[in-house]
């Protein structure tokens, strides 16, 4: 398994940036991002276990979603974003678009991962709504890694 760095991924991670930078509202999102290139098969777990090691995988829980789930989660996560000076209905369109750019997550396997709340897991930051997918494109072995939440 190797990082991957394209033109669109480095957009992406800008676009997220943006989201790091500012706080939007009483509470402020973060986002995080890495783009792997698969030289073999891997389980979700084995991949969040290499990109954060200190990831209690063995205590999380994992689920396989659809696209049209991921969708959905991402809009229902900018939902709580409260900021004046951006069109806040755009922001999940914008981020769906540049993830696509980077993955077609359309075609893809995605799963999410849960951290257990007592086991002092790196991915459990978040104070809500946070969350962690590894989408997998097993035709061409790249594989997107998103993680993200809010905090105060």
């Amino acid at each position: 398994m190797r990082e991957l760095v394209t033109h669109e991924f480095e957009r992406f991670k800008q676009h997220l940036s943006y989201y790091d930078e500012n706080s939007l509202g009483n509470l402020s999102p973060f986002f995080e991002a890495k783009f792997f290139e698969l030289k073999s098969s891997a389980t979700p777990l084995a991949i969040i276990a290499h990109a954060y090691p200190q990831a209690k995988v063995e205590q999380a829980q994992t689920s396989t979603i659809s696209p049209d789930e991921l969708t959905n989660a991402i809009r229902v996560f900018f939902t709580h974003v409260e900021d004046k000076d951006q069109d806040i209905e755009r922001m999940p369109d914008d981020f769906l678009k540049l993830m696509e750019s980077c993955i077609n997550y359309k075609d893809s396997k995605i799963c999410r991962y849960d951290p257990d709340s007592r086991s002092q897991d790196e991915l459990y930051d978040f104070i809500a709504w946070g969350f962690t997918y590894v989408i997998e494109t097993p035709h061409d072995g790249r594989c997107l890694l998103i993680h993200g939440g809010y905090m105060d």
